[in-house]
């Protein structure tokens, strides 16, 4: 059998109604519900989960494991439609729960602390000055991976966020080092530069428009 048909095989077997069940069984296990409780939502019946379950039928459908992925969601777990039908690419995240990620949107709120259970530490902030940089405005939301002052060379040159010793979280362009932690940093919608001293520093790599 050839390579190529070994992954075809595998990716059949992977998408089996009865692979489908048993990835379902796990994410009901990480719930730690049982179906009744997890099928307390319209959209959902208990004895058609048990059904997909059991791969019967043809087992759980598009559709389904979309409505499946929205309700897990509610127990602050993270799982992917790929994952779900094809049993490709990131496996269910247990997030923690959002209260420390303060924003004003609660859906990126939630996509915010997935983002930190995937990377690690992160620096993010809720636009709330008018800027003038690149394509930031008002109310925007910003993330990035947090680094410490050994790497802010990296960053010089950058519209980053930046964290002050005071643990304030701003918008930033540094604009060179004097110090190994302290920095010229030139200020949004203006030509006024300060010296900071900073503890970590984030470059964008999220950023949302709220509605």
């Amino acid at each position: 059998m050839s390579t190529i048909d070994n992954i075809f095989e595998n990716t059949e077997a992977l998408s089996s109604p009865m692979a489908r069940g048993e990835r379902l069984k796990k994410l009901r296990n990480l719930a730690n519900a049982d179906r009744e409780e997890l099928c307390n939502v319209e959209g959902l019946n208990a004895n058609t989960f048990k059904g997909w379950e059991l791969g019967r039928f043809g087992g759980l459908t598009k559709d389904g494991a979309q409505r499946v992925i929205n309700r897990i969601a509610q127990e602050n777990i993270i799982c992917s439609l790929d994952w779900l039908l094809y049993g490709t690419g990131i496996e269910p995240i247990v997030i923690a729960n959002n209260d420390h990620i303060r924003v004003s949107d609660p859906i990126i709120a939630k996509e915010l602390v997935l983002f930190q259970a995937l990377v690690g530490d992160i620096l993010y902030l809720e636009i709330n000055e008018s800027v003038s940089f690149n394509d930031y405005q008002l109310g925007d939301i910003v993330a990035g991976i947090k680094i410490t002052a050994d790497n802010f060379r990296l960053l010089v040159g950058s519209i980053v966020l930046v964290e002050n010793s005071r643990h304030e979280i701003s918008l930033r362009k540094i604009l060179k080092t004097i110090t190994n932690t302290r920095f010229l940093l030139n200020l949004p919608n203006s030509q006024t530069t300060i010296e900071e001293e900073l503890i970590s520093a984030a470059r964008i790599s999220r950023h949302y428009k709220p509605n």
